[in-house]
């Protein structure tokens, strides 16, 4: 059985974990190879991550819950979002977003790999629109991202 919760303190080590599970799974489709900045050593993402509101999902096994992915969002700011790669596939992720976009009333913008197309094509399914891409730099390399919005407004 999934669950969709607030995070807590006893979490950490699992995002830690999803997280670099999964970061350079965005990058993948990209023409260099790139090294993974683990979570605990990039301050900066980290800081930015943990300032945010987390909501984890869960999944019930049989002696226990396992949290197998998240999402971060601070203001208006899709910061995080992460499913571990076993868990992909099965709709968690969509349900997840779901969630934390009913949560928020306003416009919501993010950045995503451009090159990252399964994670795009969520995004566009949630309604986000690309509004613009830009380069950024990871682990000394340029990366093109989108920067993608939700509005919110009403347009009738």
């Amino acid at each position: 059985m999934m669950n969709i919760r607030a995070y807590t303190p006893l979490d950490r080590t699992a995002i830690v974990d999803i997280y670099n599970a999964s970061k350079l799974d965005e990058l993948v489709r990209e023409a260099q190879v790139f090294t993974l900045i683990p979570l605990e050593d990039d301050r900066q993402r980290q800081a930015a991550l943990f300032a945010a509101k987390i909501f984890v999902v869960e999944m019930d096994s049989i002696n226990a819950s396992e949290v197998v992915g998240y999402i971060a969002v601070s203001n208006d700011e899709l910061v995080g979002f992460n499913v571990l790669p076993s868990y992909r596939g099965k709709g968690l992720g969509k349900q997840l977003l779901n969630y934390a976009l009913t949560l928020l009333q306003e416009d919501v913008w993010l950045q995503v790999v451009n090159s990252n197309s399964p994670t795009r094509c969520l995004y566009e399914s949630a309604g986000f629109e690309k509004v613009e891409d830009y380069i950024v730099n990871y682990n000394g390399k340029a990366v093109l991202v989108d920067k993608m919005v939700l509005s919110r407004r009403n347009t009738g």
